[in-house]
């Protein structure tokens, strides 16, 4: 079962800087949407709050068209919430660990191990029921930090960098997993976090957060769309000023921006932009240590966007 999640105007501050500022979106019920952005953009508070866990800010959050009532109350049986920081205990057990976070949800008796059988399989921990939680990989703290947060099958799941500190096959075992539990328990699921290729396929809808606010939203289609156009990042041995007006008068040239060292060029035309920038800069007798393209695709449209905090002006 899904639930719909309305978040209108969440703002934080603190020491009288705003945190998150006027933070607005809707999730539609059964969808895996994605509240992407660097470190530092927000994403953790705004879990924080949704959650119950911050209680100290401004804002309306509702599910399925209901206002949380009292924010000092963690909610709430229909919200699984799995932090970016390992939340079991450490001395116990993995079966400990899982029975004791069930029977926090209400979970008793069959049920109880029911759902514990069922988690186990899915997230491949059987093996490692005895063994004590601190003496566990990496990897299986993950897993283990995911498994405590889903025992009573949560309408609404808040996923917060769950693939932290992992290597990319066991990243790629989480975000399965996670289509997995989506498919069983038809649940709708917040995943914050920063760029991952995977998450292309997994996402259905994507905010991009920077700077405490939430400043583009839509599909990986329309993202695209919207910031056609390859990345060119090239690096000369030297450069000056001159250079950086030639090359943002190269036909093709959506934008040009210098980051230690690097011009990074936005094109339409990555392959007709590259024909045109190696002459140009030979012409101005520079020599070019590395050029490296990336191109259209949902990657470029995150790094423009959150590399850009003016991004919205350049998009009319």
């Amino acid at each position: 079962m899904s639930a719909t999640l309305e978040v209108t105007d969440l703002t934080k501050e603190v020491n009288g800087h705003d945190v998150i500022s006027g933070v607005t979106f809707k999730l539609p019920g059964g969808k895996i949407v994605g509240l992407l952005g660097p470190v530092g953009a927000g994403k953790t508070t705004v879990l924080n709050i949704i959650s119950g866990l911050d209680t100290e800010y401004s804002g309306e959050i509702r599910i399925d068209g209901k206002i949380l009532e009292g924010k000092g109350k963690k909610n709430r049986n229909i919200i699984g919430y799995v932090p970016s920081e390992i939340s079991f205990y450490p001395e116990l057990s993995v079966i400990d660990n899982l029975e004791f976070f069930g029977g926090i949800y209400g979970l008793s008796g069959g049920k109880l191990s029911g759902s514990i059988n069922g988690v186990m399989k899915l997230l491949q921990l059987s093996a490692k029921r005895e063994e004590k939680a601190k003496n566990l990989s990496t990897a299986i703290k993950r897993r283990l930090n995911l498994a405590c947060s889903i025992l009573h099958a949560p309408q609404l799941l808040l996923l917060d960098e769950p693939v932290k500190d992992l290597d990319f096959q066991n990243s790629i075992f989480i975000l399965d997993c996670i289509s997995e539990i989506k498919k069983k328990n038809n649940c709708t699921i917040l995943y914050a976090g920063t760029f991952l290729k995977k998450l292309e396929t997994l996402l259905q809808y994507v905010l991009i957060i920077r700077g405490g606010r939430i400043i583009a939203e839509g599909n990986v289609e329309e993202l695209v769309a919207r910031l056609s156009g390859g990345m060119i990042y090239l690096t000369l041995e030297s450069s000056g000023t001159e250079i950086y007006d030639r090359l943002k008068s190269i036909p093709d040239v959506l934008d040009v921006s210098c980051e230690s060292g690097v011009f990074v060029i936005r094109s339409k035309n990555c392959q007709e932009t590259l024909n045109d920038i190696v002459p140009a800069v030979h012409d101005m007798d520079y020599g070019i240590s590395e050029i490296k393209v990336l191109k259209p695709g949902f990657e470029s449209a995150y790094v423009h966007l959150t590399r850009n905090l003016d991004y919205e002006e350049k998009l009319g």
